[in-house]
């Protein structure tokens, strides 16, 4: 219980982390960039990508150069297809998920120190922004701007989850019964 309890708040922090960063701090939108003509440019997607998706153009990976424009896009011609609720309830689902996960994968070895389980959380925040965000960068154009922000983001949640991750989940216990510390 107490394990379930302890990842449903980590998710509550991540998710809180989250939804401040979204709605409060300003650096999502630092580093979004709006076009001249948002009413052209929905009309030209209902006409070209009338399924919604994420888009490449170019789609040919023959066709790219090191010159040549490039987007990458994600329409949703209907929206999100969900009311915000929905939105947030599936975020914090994958926020409860992924702290269940990470403190699965958190070692048990005897004696490992409060700080040392800490960067054990901040290391999943970097392993998840290398895989994720430098793949994005690298791969499909996103900003470094963009990048910065979202690995501070994610590394930023992961270090407020990790940091009570790591005080409240069970640790192991020792050959003498007590608690490794």
């Amino acid at each position: 219980m107490r394990f379930l309890l302890t990842t449903f708040t980590s998710a509550l922090i991540l998710f809180l982390w989250g939804g401040l960063t979204l709605a409060v701090i300003p650096w999502h939108s630092a580093v979004l960039h709006g076009v001249h003509d948002e009413a052209a440019v929905l009309k030209t997607l209902s006409e070209q990508a009338v399924d919604g998706g994420v888009y490449s153009v170019p789609i040919e990976h023959k066709n790219y150069t090191a010159t040549s424009p490039f987007a990458m896009i994600v329409y949703r011609p209907r929206g999100f297809g969900m009311p915000a609720g929905g939105v947030m309830a599936i975020s914090f689902a994958t926020s409860w998920l992924a702290s269940i996960v990470a403190a699965l994968l958190m070692p048990k070895k005897e004696g490992l120190s409060y700080a040392r389980r800490v960067l054990f959380f901040l290391g999943l925040g970097v392993f998840a922004s290398l895989t994720a965000h430098i793949t994005n960068w690298t791969w499909s154009g996103y900003s470094a701007g963009y990048t910065l922000m979202a690995i501070f983001d994610l590394l930023a949640g992961w270090l407020l989850a990790g940091l009570f991750l790591a005080r409240f989940l069970p640790r192991p216990v020792s050959a003498t019964g007590e608690h490794a510390e």
